[in-house]
């Protein structure tokens, strides 16, 4: 995970910069409603700025904890969302008091845990959310990396990043072993990629 910290530190401007290509405020939008509150507390696993996930909830009265494991990207962050809490952390290790948290999102973040930790990284998510809590993730798939499963590196505004998915039938299983009731999930193509918005519920 060191080299994807020193990646993001290298692209967290040029990241932020283009971030307005990503329209996804509908979605974050959608994850709002789903929650059912009008303030509450979000944990933002691999933040990056806090913009749009942690600026959408900040504007609507919630308090958020943001996690990244890249210093610039929280740097940024203490400029852009200087309301949010911004937490160095690997997400996987992350830790704070059981069932906190109203919701938890990890948006264009949680392909980058490695494969054989995406599992325990579910159980530690359940673990944190309130009952009823809800989960947004987006998760990597065959459209995006042309393989069923993946395990492996892929190119990314001309570096090479870590990206990890199962099959869809794996992940199901994983999220209910996990505690996790799978809501809803359907296929997104946003700036030219493609990937799964999954929502769940503990």
């Amino acid at each position: 995970m060191e080299a994807l910290a020193k990646t993001y530190d290298h692209l967290a401007d040029k990241y932020h910069a283009q971030r307005g290509d990503f329209e996804i405020t509908h979605l974050i939008s959608d994850f709002y409603l789903a929650l059912h509150k009008a303030n509450g507390t979000l944990l933002d696993l691999g933040c990056g700025t806090g913009f749009p996930t942690g600026k959408f909830f900040l504007e609507r009265g919630w308090q958020v904890h943001g996690v990244d494991i890249s210093k610039r990207m929280l740097e940024l962050a203490e400029r852009i969302t200087p309301e949010m809490k911004c937490i160095h952390c690997d997400m996987c290790s992350f830790s704070a008091e059981e069932a906190f948290y109203d919701g938890v999102s990890t948006i264009y973040s949680f392909f980058h845990v490695p494969l054989e930790n995406q599992a325990s990284l579910l159980a530690r998510i359940t673990r944190l959310l309130k009952p009823e809590g809800k989960l947004l993730m987006t998760y990597a798939t065959e459209a995006y990396t042309g393989k069923p499963r993946f395990d492996g590196s892929m190119e990314f505004m001309g570096k090479l990043l870590y990206y990890g998915h199962e099959t869809p039938e794996i992940l199901h299983a994983q999220l209910n072993d996990a505690g996790l009731k799978l809501l809803h999930e359907e296929d997104h193509c946003i700036g030219g990629e493609t990937f799964r918005w999954i929502l769940c519920e503990k």
